[in-house]
């Protein structure tokens, strides 16, 4: 069907504003356009300065967050590190103590999993001290990747919602961000680099 069939076969003249993206009819008999164009343009308009106004928020509430921003990340860094070497120590020391079903026997620790638990134990210390963390973080990252694609993943459970993994996935990825940006402020590491005497060419 024609435009000019939909508007009683009058022809029309469309004039194309590439700024507006619109076409604006310029036949008089067809004003009911030219009324539904002004209409939706207002309605438009305000939506935009609704949006607008969101945008500012948004932005107020970065920049005010943004002058903390390293401050952010050191707790993120210490955090993780302390929720993770909790992990190391239930596996290693036995503390916390898990808790197992009434009546049933302790399970030995395998060699894989004393490997896993001390990469959890040292590097968790090493992460929320901010000792040598973009190593100690990438060692971590690496093996809660392998811990979910071992333990967790299979075919009938593929998401991670599904196959208990959504920890082994989280964990991995916030290592694998600490492993790409390094200790920050708050850690040793900085203390290091301040304290490190600097040479002629970096004076």
């Amino acid at each position: 069907m024609s435009i000019g069939f939909i508007f009683n076969n009058t022809p029309k003249i469309f004039d194309k504003k590439l700024s507006e993206g619109f076409f604006i009819c310029k036949n008089e008999k067809n004003s009911r356009v030219s009324r539904l164009y002004s209409t939706n343009r207002a309605v438009c308009a305000k939506i935009f300065s609704r949006l607008k106004f969101r945008l500012k928020e948004i932005k107020i509430i970065e920049r005010f967050l943004g002058k903390y921003e390293p401050y952010i990340y050191a707790l993120l860094r210490i955090i993780a590190g302390f929720l993770l070497l909790w992990h190391g120590s239930q596996k290693l020391l036995g503390f916390p103590p898990q808790q197992t079903p009434p009546g049933s026997a302790p399970q030995s620790l395998s060699p894989m999993m004393a490997v896993a638990g001390a990469i959890e134990l040292v590097g968790g210390i090493m992460i929320m001290i901010g000792l040598l963390a973009g190593f100690a973080a990438f060692l971590a990252s690496g093996m809660l990747a392998v811990a979910y694609f071992m333990a967790h993943f299979s075919m009938q459970a593929f998401l991670p919602i599904q196959n208990k993994g959504e920890l082994a996935v989280l964990y991995s990825f916030v290592f694998l961000y600490i492993a790409s940006r390094g200790a920050g402020v708050w850690s040793v590491d900085s203390l290091l680099n301040r304290a490190k005497p600097r040479t002629v060419g970096e004076i």
